[in-house]
């Protein structure tokens, strides 16, 4: 029985864990707390990390492998097409709604979201794009 489940997660959590020591010792060394929960709460999912990489969960990664058939994998990459679909839509609209919003009371907190979630849109669309070509030509 194997007592690492995986490397990535586990890498993942020191990293984490790490940072958010560091960012604690910044602000006690500063005097500050302005990022007290920002370390506080990578520290926790670092240990949720870690937690991940070692137990097995529930069921064993075999024993949920078999239960998985054509049709759970075909529910399941639906529900992911359509949900990425609606999060794209619902992103296009807040773009528009914090555009007119700067466009209305000038306030550049506006303009900022707004091209926040613009260069959102702009990374989902290029991923997407590639996600595209890899399986056209793996497929």
């Amino acid at each position: 029985m194997r007592l690492l489940r995986s490397k990535k997660f586990l890498v993942i959590g020191i990293l984490q864990i790490s940072v958010s020591l560091f960012l604690l010792a910044v602000c006690i060394w500063d005097k500050s707390t302005h990022n007290l929960l920002v370390a506080f709460l990578m520290l926790v999912s670092g240990f949720i990390s870690i937690i991940n990489a070692i137990s097995p969960g529930f069921l064993g990664e075999k024993q949920a492998e078999s239960f998985q058939d054509e049709r759970d994998v075909h529910i399941a990459s639906k529900c992911i097409l359509i949900t990425s679909r609606i999060m794209f839509y619902c992103v296009i609209i807040a773009v528009f709604i914090f555009g007119l919003l700067w466009n209305i009371y000038e306030n550049t907190l506006f303009l900022w979201v707004s091209v926040s979630l613009l260069s959102c849109l702009l990374v989902f669309a290029v991923v997407y794009l590639i996600a595209n070509i890899y399986y056209e030509k793996r497929i």
